[in-house]
């Protein structure tokens, strides 16, 4: 659907502004202000075509798979699981955890998540805990997410 556009996601306010993209991806509007990124991640498809990214944490990788539809959830090996916990990148808060300590090209975020499950790999579904942290700018022409404070 915004395959020809680049939309902005705020789930303060909440808002989707839709930009107009020219032939080669860029905003017709510049709507986004350089000191207000945190990072632009660049994303492939996941099989089920949803954007993915790899994000590590103390040299643990995890896919991150990015649906505004859901509320994200964590998977994590036995191993990785205990070295978070240990180290303390993953511990509780409330009725959700908290993941610190995330990096994506040496930029550190902090992530929420409702759960943690244990699984055969380390993957992340970054919805709204994720983020309602940001206003997200999303560009499928250019196949990026720009984070913004």
């Amino acid at each position: 659907m915004f395959r020809d556009d680049e939309f902005e996601l705020n789930y303060d306010t909440p808002s989707l502004d839709i930009y107009r993209i020219n032939e080669n991806g860029d905003p017709v509007i510049l709507h986004v202000k350089p000191q207000d990124i945190v990072a632009t991640l660049a994303f492939r498809y996941s099989s089920n075509h949803l954007p993915l990214v790899t994000f590590v944490i103390d040299g643990i990788k995890i896919d991150v798979m990015f649906d505004t539809g859901a509320l994200g959830d964590l998977v994590l090996t036995p191993d990785a699981r205990g070295v978070l916990v240990k180290a303390g990148r993953l511990r509780p808060s409330g009725n959700s955890f908290v993941i610190e300590g995330l990096t994506y090209q040496a930029i550190v975020l902090t992530a929420e998540v409702p759960s943690v499950i244990t699984g055969k790999s380390n993957a992340l579904k970054a919805g709204y805990s994720f983020l309602q942290h940001y206003r997200s700018v999303w560009n499928f022409n250019k196949q990026t997410i720009t984070l913004l404070k």
